[in-house]
């Protein structure tokens, strides 16, 4: 009897010392941290660089599912920066423009206003947030060519006394553009993300009472954005908008 006693007791235990050991070795996979949780904690934001972020706003818009939430909310960032810098300039959401020439750039017009940024360190620091320091400074550059052949280069944004300068200027958008923009993965490393934002369009024709109407030929393009992974984190090293 006792050794019947004896042998249930060693049953048990060795069920126990099984129980104990996969709770421990569940416990220990769980607590492994995902690559993207890994990536993101190597990618610690320095608090200059995340206070000049909360200055440029998210833009309203569609964004890829195949980027982490902290990408996104970068896209949206960086889609609102490129588009002062590529669409129309309003000094971020300037209400009140004070001219002001700036030393070298004089073809340009410049203003300061009272926009969500308003120091040339915080556009700085915020900007070179969301774009890579190279493709940064080609954003910045304007080059006009006249009919005469006679070509102006001048900046978007120029640091006045300390001061955020911007010129005035827009090229409008695509009044044929549908939306809502989809997105196409080309390929995706560690050090790299590409991929396409793709917009619709819909051409405008002429119809019997003479009116032109949003009813032509449906029709998509494709424009490559590249995400890349620095020594700061993740930047984009090319844009586009599809407006």
């Amino acid at each position: 009897m006792k050794r019947w006693i004896l042998l249930l007791c060693c049953i048990l235990l060795a069920f126990s010392v099984t129980g104990c050991t996969g709770e421990n070795s569940s416990s220990d996979s769980s607590s492994e941290p995902s690559s993207s949780q890994t990536q993101l904690q190597e990618d610690p934001v320095d608090p200059e660089t995340a206070a000049a972020l909360e200055l440029v706003a998210e833009s309203n818009c569609e964004v890829p599912d195949f980027l982490t939430e902290e990408q996104q909310t970068l896209y949206r960032k960086a889609r609102t920066a490129y588009a002062e810098f590529t669409l129309v300039a309003t000094g971020f959401g300037a209400t009140e423009w004070t001219p002001v020439t700036i030393e070298g750039n004089e073809e340009g017009r410049f203003f300061v206003g009272d926009g969500s940024i308003t120091t040339w360190n915080d556009f700085e620091t915020a900007m070179l947030g969301l774009f890579t320091p190279d493709y940064l400074e080609a954003l910045n550059i304007n080059i006009n060519v006249l009919g005469d052949g006679t070509t102006y280069r001048y900046v978007h944004f120029a640091d006045y006394q300390g001061q955020l300068a911007f010129s005035d200027g827009a090229r409008g958008s695509n009044i044929t553009y549908l939306g809502p923009d989809t997105f196409e993965l080309i390929s995706q490393t560690e050090d790299e993300i590409r991929f396409y934002v793709i917009g619709t369009y819909q051409d405008y024709v002429e119809n019997e009472a003479g009116e032109l109407v949003q009813e032509g030929e449906i029709t998509q393009r494709k424009y490559e954005i590249v995400l890349t992974h620095t020594e700061n984190g993740w930047r984009f090293s090319q844009f586009a908008l599809t407006i």
